[in-house]
């Protein structure tokens, strides 16, 4: 949190601070282990002048020294009032380096932006603890340890395959206009951010905040298959989905070449509508594949063992089976909610890429329409939950319908007015509430309800683009003024018919590379733990650990259990040791 609200203080020194106040990066290229001198002077200083620290005219002026290495540029810092100011530099050599405002601008301009990359990917990253909490407080005790190693994972993984290839397949050759093998289907070059030579320095940041998202996608099927999957089949799956799944659905919907991207060159590729899919932060791209992955995930691997009961239980036996599964502390559930809720500032906001060049005002239409879906989501479950789950207030009810709204926003979060924001976060609810019971109805079981959130959103969100945008919207966040638009606006049906098209190929193309790859872990047995792993926990049958809550040592306590609970812990151990 100290490093956020430093994150903050320093974006907000370089935006709000007055002309007399501002600073200019001055670069100069000199001799091996040289110090350099500067001034600031309206005419050019000589180097005699710039060491006694005057300018032109002999007057004392703002002055800076610096030791700079060999064939590297030294920044200084030095403040402009005006901008006819000049800085001046002198190597040992006597060589003078001048720089203009207009220069210095665009290099503070430049690393602002980086900055406010870099600032995001921490706030997208902060999601992975987010995911990590609400998983917690959700899966029963006995899996607790697992389902935090898996989320460990996440990050590990996908930080080495995005690596590898990910980046490769999803932007490869965007930073080469010109160059020969780029495509509409998959990128070409840079993988390992080296192999062709291209990959510029500048990208840098772009790039680990394109991993973040990578993460984000792959820790959907954490949840979805929590408490009886194998963690071997769980890294194979993250592996495919950060290394070829997630990457190709990236480079259609948002590279420099993808045939439905609306940042593609149509004088070099063909896209699919005049604007292309719209899908600015990526429910379809991100939330939709994971979704798509974890629904399917669910239906090779089978419920939980005692999930769901014959058709001619009795409600107090649903009602009891509910309660062996309810979660097991809320207070970790709604922290995750509440800490995803403030990564998703960084996941939406930082999807404008910059902030300088007006994109601030974006970024802060962005937050504002973020924060309404949520709240439209999560009012919305408040409600439907208490009409329709016998008229109690459901805290995981309101915390999903937070979540779906917020996944509900993340494709049109620019592109539409506060009012509709809050409409599409609401509608996100409701989609939330039918998913669920469809998902309960055809007895697909889904621990972390992570199909209906991401898949619900991912499905809305896309349409209500198609719905909702607005032509002066997209002209800011896209820049472009083709008469296409919302329908709703005036826009006619070619927008909806693109995303609609979009949705329909990002569950075609996950599903054809999911469904095969889980039957085949299914068929060798690598998918699923044995019943006996799965009813005495994965803590201990995959971790070689037990996890207690305290709710189940007062009980146990109660019961008298506890003693002979840890008798046999302790004869565990000491087996342990003697092997």
């Amino acid at each position: 949190m100290l490093f956020f609200l430093l994150c903050l203080q320093l974006a907000a020194a370089a935006f709000i601070s007055p002309p007399s106040q501002s600073g200019a990066y001055v670069k100069a290229l000199v001799s091996t282990n040289s110090p350099v001198s500067c001034v600031r002077s309206i005419l050019p200083a000589t180097a005699d002048q710039i060491r006694a620290g005057v300018d032109s005219t002999g007057a004392p002026t703002i002055s800076a020294t610096a030791q700079c290495s060999a064939n590297v540029e030294c920044a200084i810092l030095l403040p402009l009032i005006e901008a006819s100011d000049m800085i001046h530099c002198v190597d040992n050599v006597g060589t003078v380096h001048s720089i203009g405002w207009a220069d210095s601008t665009a290099d503070l301009a430049g690393d602002v932006d980086r900055f406010y990359l870099i600032w995001a990917t921490c706030m997208v990253f902060l999601m992975q603890a987010g995911f990590g909490m609400l998983e917690v407080g959700v899966v029963r005790s006995k899996n607790i340890t697992n389902i935090l190693f898996k989320n460990m994972l996440d990050a590990c993984v996908s930080g080495v395959v995005f690596w590898l290839c990910g980046w490769a397949f999803a932007y490869g050759g965007d930073s080469v206009p010109g160059r020969e093998g780029r495509n509409e289907f998959i990128g070409s070059g840079e993988f390992m951010l080296v192999s062709s030579g291209d990959f510029p320095e500048e990208n840098y940041a772009l790039y680990v905040f394109q991993w973040s998202f990578a993460a984000t996608s792959a820790t959907i099927v954490s949840g979805a298959i929590a408490e009886r999957a194998q963690v071997s089949a769980y890294i194979i799956a993250a592996i495919v989905l950060c290394g070829l799944t997630y990457p190709l659905v990236v480079h259609w919907s948002w590279s420099g070449a993808g045939w439905m991207s609306p940042f593609a060159d149509t004088e070099q590729f063909t896209r699919m509508g005049r604007n292309g899919f719209l899908d600015f932060a990526g429910s379809g791209v991100c939330h939709l594949v994971g979704a798509t992955a974890a629904f399917i995930a669910c239906l090779v691997l089978g419920p939980r063992i005692g999930r769901f009961g014959p058709p001619w239980a009795s409600k107090a036996q649903e009602a009891a089976r509910r309660r062996n599964f309810a979660p097991n502390n809320m207070v970790f559930a709604a922290l995750g909610v509440l800490i995803l809720w403030v990564g998703w500032y960084g996941f939406n906001c930082g999807s404008t890429l910059a902030i300088s060049g007006g994109l601030s005002i974006v970024a802060g239409k962005v937050a504002t329409n973020t924060t309404l879906g949520a709240a439209g989501g999560g009012i919305t479950m408040l409600i439907l939950s208490f009409l329709l789950d016998g008229k109690h207030w459901d805290l995981d009810g309101v915390m999903n319908g937070i979540l779906c709204g917020l996944v509900s926003i993340t494709s049109g979060c620019p592109l539409v007015e506060p009012w509709a924001a809050y409409i599409i976060g609401t509608i996100g609810g409701i989609m939330f509430s039918t998913i669920v019971r469809i998902m309960a109805l055809i007895k697909v079981d889904d621990p972390l309800s992570a199909v209906a959130v991401h898949g619900g959103g991912g499905l809305w969100g896309p349409l209500a683009v198609g719905f909702f945008t607005t032509e002066d919207n997209l002209f800011r966040a896209y820049g472009v003024r083709k008469g296409v638009y919302g329908l709703f606006y005036g826009g006619g049906w070619e927008q909806l018919g693109v995303q609609f098209i979009a949705i329909l190929v990002i569950i075609g193309w996950t599903s054809a590379i999911c469904l095969p790859l889980f039957w085949v872990l299914k068929a060798a047995k690598l998918f699923r733990v044995t019943e006996e792993q799965e009813i005495r926990g994965l803590d201990e049958t995959e971790h070689n650990t037990d996890t207690l809550d305290s709710g189940r040592i007062v009980g146990m306590l109660v019961e008298g259990k506890f003693k002979e609970r840890v008798e046999r812990l302790e004869k565990a151990a000491a087996l342990q040791k003697l092997k």
